[in-house]
């Protein structure tokens, strides 16, 4: 399995998929998938960590690339996506506080000649769509970004064409693309979050929850019962995530697109643990980041 030993970022793999996957198939370009896992820690065997199996992940990385030392430029959410999507640092573009610019009197606007990268696709003759949470820090129109899909408003206020303090998020599919045009997808997987439930999830999938006592607790926690909990609960949750994954190939699969589609998994930032989410640590910015082209041979 290949791997990149280089500090790479989230942020540059971003802006050279699209230099790479646009003149590179001039006549056959493959499709593009993101999927972004929320609050994940790369505690997965493809990064040495054998707590949990993930199965699904490591097949997917088999055929790709394995970059060890991403990291993510905010270890929040709105800031790291937002940068993800303009190939930006936050704070260059004004997107670095969390969640700001989301009210009508205070709105950040992007620089005249920043464009996004589902712009850049579209401009490319890419049909695009994103089937989860935008959370951009910065003011758009939905429909410059998105040739299709479905709006989802999750607040009190929010419109198609403006955000609030939560952002909108969309519907769609791939399925839902012309024949024969190529398209750039956006898909979300939970990652960290909703672990409450998250032992019966596993049960049901027919996958053995890590239990507290078989978790390694890093030097920097107290070893007690509340942080052994939580730190299995992670684990637990990235089962979850490689249960997700092997669904998503399965799709990709089933509709003859596996060998015609370059697939981007990442994570926005570290687990939800103390010191990861929203701290300047190695935990709230080391990331998983897997790039797979499975049956693309042409060179870059």
């Amino acid at each position: 399995m290949p791997s990149l030993a280089g500090r790479a970022t989230v942020v540059a793999v971003a802006m050279g998929l699209v230099l790479w996957a646009v003149p590179a198939w001039p006549d056959d370009r493959p499709n593009i998938l993101w999927v972004d896992i929320d609050d994940q820690s790369p505690w997965y065997g493809v990064y040495g960590d054998d707590t949990v199996a993930t199965p699904n992940i490591d097949a997917l990385a088999r055929h790709g690339v394995v970059f060890e030392r991403a990291y993510a430029p905010v270890p929040v959410c709105a800031p790291t996506r937002s940068a993800i999507v303009t190939g930006g640092y936050p704070i260059r573009l004004g997107t670095h506080d969390m969640r700001s610019g989301r009210v009508p009197e205070h709105q950040i606007h992007l620089p005249a000649d920043v464009k996004t990268v589902p712009e850049l696709m579209r401009q490319a003759g890419y049909e695009t769509y994103n089937a989860s949470k935008d959370d951009y820090n910065f003011a758009y129109r939905r429909s410059d970004l998105y040739s299709f899909g479905s709006v989802v408003v999750d607040s009190p206020g929010s419109s198609p064409h403006s955000t609030n303090w939560k952002g909108l998020h969309g519907e769609g599919h791939w399925r839902d693309a012309s024949e024969g045009v190529p398209f750039f997808g956006q898909r979300s997987i939970p990652g960290g979050k909703g672990v409450a439930s998250i032992a019966d999830e596993l049960r049901a999938l027919g996958r053995k929850p890590v239990e507290p006592y078989g978790v390694r607790v890093p030097a920097q926690y107290p070893d007690i019962p509340q942080v052994r909990q939580h730190i299995a609960a992670h684990y637990n949750s990235i089962q979850r995530t490689d249960h997700h994954v092997g669904e998503i190939v399965r799709e990709l699969k089933e509709d003859g697109l596996w060998g015609k589609t370059v697939i981007i998994l990442y994570s926005d930032h570290g687990s939800d643990l103390p010191r990861s989410k929203e701290f300047l640590y190695e935990e709230g910015l080391h990331v998983l980041l897997i790039i797979a082209a499975p049956g693309l041979t042409s060179s870059i």
